[in-house]
């Protein structure tokens, strides 16, 4: 159901995936996820670093320096400290942010590389780019596809009423009915699209699949101060293989540009950068064959898609702070969306644990799973999800003496 356009072999990540919502666990899933889901954060560290590099020297006019960053704490503090400005905004903002840190969510987990140019000594934030944690991938694929059940599901439930106003005679749109049988009808409804799921006669047409695409598990944020919004742009459209396929503005809250990019990639640079030593062992720790990951790098690099998406973001400084410390902080917006969420069944919240059970089974020591921990249809308690996941760990639910 999900494309996750970011990542090589997505169409058969998208095959697992709906596969695993209908309860069929096919032998060499195991094997594929795990290719799958490792191999392209590799990759895509690969590529974005490239793409990046590229960028920010022209940005810069000149060299650049990078690092990387674990928690958001990390790039608050740099981003607030080489601000190239201070006005009273800035100062109340900065003052807040050192009187109250707690209430900047400073902990959260986020590996991202920050691009700078000037000195060492007198560094000049650009931008930075990170790749989305898997946790925030399955939460956003589970968001997409839970609105395509939900919208599945309603379609079925207009067609209930429908049948029922013409047994009755009468326009549907004169139809009345009280809440406990609107309530009964959709749940009928939703029995109804689980037991097309569950029997495969249900299939996501090419219309849903690419609404329901996600491009930006790959990203970018750049600032754009000082005209360089017409160098940026002139970047995507001089640059080999790169092409902007979407272009969205927003004002008002939020002051941004956000491209989406389709990359072409350099399959024979990916190949000729495979997995050293030290990668290689986070690989077999996590059920990847040893002896033959160097074979089954170069296979998967050569047999994949040769264009990937990525999201660019791009601000001014001001919108940047605000972003990470004002109006518009970023983790109040995510904490917004969640909250968003229309439809909240157990179906809904079924949809979610399948979906991050696969990432997390994914990087898990375990090298094969014989069932699927939760199916769609079934009512499933959230301590059944958290029992899986900790057998994936051998982290025992009750503790044995």
């Amino acid at each position: 159901m999900i494309m996750l356009t970011s990542l090589l072999h997505r169409q058969d990540l998208k095959d697992i995936i709906f596969r695993w919502m209908s309860d069929q666990l096919l032998e060499e899933d195991c094997g594929r996820i795990k290719k799958i889901v490792n191999f392209n954060v590799y990759i895509t560290h690969l590529y974005l670093d490239s793409f990046c590099n590229d960028l920010f020297r022209l940005l810069a006019g000149g060299n650049t320096w990078s690092f990387y960053t674990n928690t958001k704490g990390d790039l608050k503090d740099f981003v607030l400290q080489v601000a190239p400005y201070s006005d009273e905004r800035h100062l109340y903002l900065k003052s807040r942010y050192e009187k109250y840190p707690e209430d900047f969510y400073r902990s959260t987990p986020f590996r991202g590389k920050i691009y700078c140019s000037a000195s060492r000594e007198h560094p000049s934030y650009l931008g930075h780019s990170r790749i989305k944690r898997f946790r925030r991938v399955a939460e956003k694929a589970s968001r997409r596809m839970i609105d395509m059940i939900f919208g599945e599901i309603r379609k079925r439930a207009d067609q209930l009423a429908s049948e029922r106003a013409s047994r009755l005679g009468i326009p549907q749109d004169q139809l009345f009915t009280p809440l406990e049988e609107q309530k009964e009808e959709f749940a009928h409804a939703e029995r109804r699209f689980l037991k097309h799921l569950r029997t495969g006669t249900f299939q996501p047409d090419e219309a849903m699949v690419k609404a329901a695409a996600i491009h930006d598990v790959a990203g970018v944020k750049t600032i754009t101060d000082n005209g360089r919004r017409d160098l940026l742009e002139a970047f995507f459209h001089d640059s080999p293989g790169c092409t902007i396929v979407e272009k969205e503005v927003h004002s008002g809250n939020y002051d941004a540009v956000n491209y989406i990019i389709r990359l072409t990639l350099d399959k024979k640079s990916l190949i000729n950068r495979p997995p050293d030593a030290r990668v290689i062992d986070v690989l077999a720790a996590r059920g990847l064959n040893r002896a033959t990951t160097a074979d089954d790098y170069r296979d998967f690099v050569d047999t994949g898609e040769d264009t990937v998406f990525l999201e660019v973001i791009a601000s001014d400084y001001r919108e940047m702070i605000e972003s990470e410390f004002g109006r518009s902080m970023h983790e109040e917006r995510i904490l917004s969306q969640r909250n968003q969420v229309e439809y909240r069944s157990s179906v809904a919240r079924n949809v979610r644990y399948i979906t991050e059970y696969l990432f997390l089974f994914a990087v898990s020591g375990k090298e094969r799973i014989h069932r699927l921990p939760v199916k769609l249809w079934e009512k499933t308690m959230p301590d059944t999800y958290d029992h899986a996941i900790r057998e994936l760990w051998d982290i025992p639910t009750v503790p044995v003496l």
